[in-house]
């Protein structure tokens, strides 16, 4: 019997709930039978007539008949769609560890993660940094050594991953190290060599600075920093080219020479993706023990409720996961 995956409901005043149900409608474009289990409340999604099995445990999906299921997680009061209620995110922090610890376990086959909303879980765990961080820690919890998460971003058009993810510019030199990429490149290798059977990824690494730095006339870090990196990394087999100018790494014949872009921070990452497919993008977590994905957009409040939310990325999750 296959194992199913996981969706999390993510946050339940945003557009999760909508394109989870969007996506299973048209879910046999991506797969055959495979069998699904949504985590979250089911009143959110009983304002559809789409056929979902109750369900205690992950482990009761895998014997059923049924290909959709629900694993009730009841919210002390449902919001308004577009306005985040504090009281919800306990709730929506414990399925994101029922969830995890699903997969952990090996109950489910991986997890694609609904967004959340940052600010309404720091109210009940001001130590939340995000969802692909807890996910890491519950992981780390779990087998009791630590996990380095990495996050990759991908459309059909390319694959980006940030060095450094969600921290204010001026924070990121001193936040590059040769071990720190060393590490993630490591990741990415493993990665994209045992999961997406490339044997010998191309990894493009771009220059934290303008020019890849100019030679040292418009920063230092490129030679001092990533090129000894690479030196290593070569050193451990692992294809990774020179610090690049990131201005010239995202036109179709650059794309054409590697599998994956490291990039030094956050929107030198996204941004090319998100220009590229903006509305297919997808967040793969690489460097965990189980499988998580998730679609490479926010809550979107502003259109919560509205039915005119987009599926696409969340499909394209699924997809990535299988």
């Amino acid at each position: 019997m296959k194992k199913p995956y996981i969706i999390t409901a993510g946050e339940p005043a945003g557009i999760g709930p909508e394109i989870i149900l969007k996506a299973l409608r048209r879910i046999d474009e991506i797969s055959d039978k495979t069998k699904y289990v949504i985590f979250g409340d089911g009143r959110l999604f009983a304002r559809d007539d789409f056929p979902l099995t109750p369900i205690e445990s992950v482990t009761e999906a895998a014997a059923s008949p049924d290909r959709f299921f629900i694993k009730d997680h009841i919210l002390p009061k449902l919001p308004t769609p577009g306005l985040p209620e504090p009281e919800t995110a306990s709730v929506t922090l414990h399925i994101i560890r029922a969830a995890t610890l699903a997969c952990l376990r090996g109950e489910a086959a991986g997890m694609v993660t609904a967004p959340v909303h940052k600010a309404v879980l720091n109210t009940v765990d001001p130590n939340f940094r995000g969802h692909t961080d807890h996910i890491a820690d519950i992981c780390a919890e779990f087998h009791g050594r630590p996990v380095t998460p990495v996050m990759m971003l991908a459309c059909s058009e390319l694959r980006a991953v940030p060095l450094t993810v969600h921290i204010p510019l001026h924070a990121v030199p001193k936040a590059i190290t040769p071990e720190k990429l060393i590490k993630t490149a490591e990741i990415i290798q493993t990665e994209l060599r045992d999961t997406y059977n490339i044997p010998s990824p191309r990894i493009a690494l771009a220059g934290l600075n303008p020019h890849a730095g100019d030679g040292g006339v418009l920063g230092s870090e490129e030679r001092e920093i990533l090129l000894p990196a690479v030196t290593a990394l070569r050193g451990k087999g692992i294809n990774i080219s020179d610090p690049l100018a990131a201005d010239t790494m995202f036109h179709p014949a650059a794309r054409a020479r590697y599998d994956v872009a490291l990039c030094m921070y956050h929107d030198q990452a996204l941004i090319p993706v998100k220009t590229l497919g903006f509305d297919e993008g997808v967040n793969v977590t690489l460097g965990l023990p189980i499988r998580r994905a998730s679609p490479d957009h926010g809550t979107a409040f502003d259109i919560a409720g509205k039915n005119i939310a987009d599926e696409k990325s969340l499909l394209n999750a699924i997809k990535e996961m299988l």
